[in-house]
């Protein structure tokens, strides 16, 4: 009744909601299986050359896959976060931290890394990292 009376676009899906409560390995593998569908779809007779507007249906299909394959690291990304934040919290539970130091963190690392350039304004001359061997 409330749809009614406010309009259905106020409003989520019920399906958005269900894709957000399953959980993430579930969801990785749903995925996957729509990843492998649209693989399926790109698979076809090459031997002669193709038209503009297949073309065209190739790269939609292609922009589709670089959105979907974001979307699976991304998961793969938080599963594992979630995973070493539990085994973290069980190791420190136990009483074990000798364990904590050999699992390693999933966070990502920004900035100079030795042997590599700093980044640098343009016109800036170059400069090398600290610990950099020459």
């Amino acid at each position: 009744m409330k749809k009614e009376i406010l309009g259905s676009n106020k409003f989520r899906d019920q399906d958005l909601d269900m894709i957000e409560n399953i959980p993430r390995f579930t969801f990785l593998q749903l995925l996957r299986d729509q990843w492998q569908m649209l693989i399926d779809k790109l698979n076809g007779n090459y031997s002669v050359p193709p038209s503009k507007s297949r073309i065209e249906h190739l790269y939609s299909i292609v922009k589709c896959i670089r959105k979907l394959i974001r979307k699976i690291e991304i998961t793969a990304q938080l599963i594992r976060k979630e995973e070493w934040i539990y085994t973290k919290t069980y190791f420190i539970q136990i009483g074990k931290f000798s364990q904590i130091a050999h699992t390693v963190n999933p966070k990502k690392r920004s900035g100079p890394i030795a042997n590599t350039f700093c980044p640098t304004k343009p016109g800036q001359p170059i400069k090398r990292a600290k610990n950099a061997i020459f």
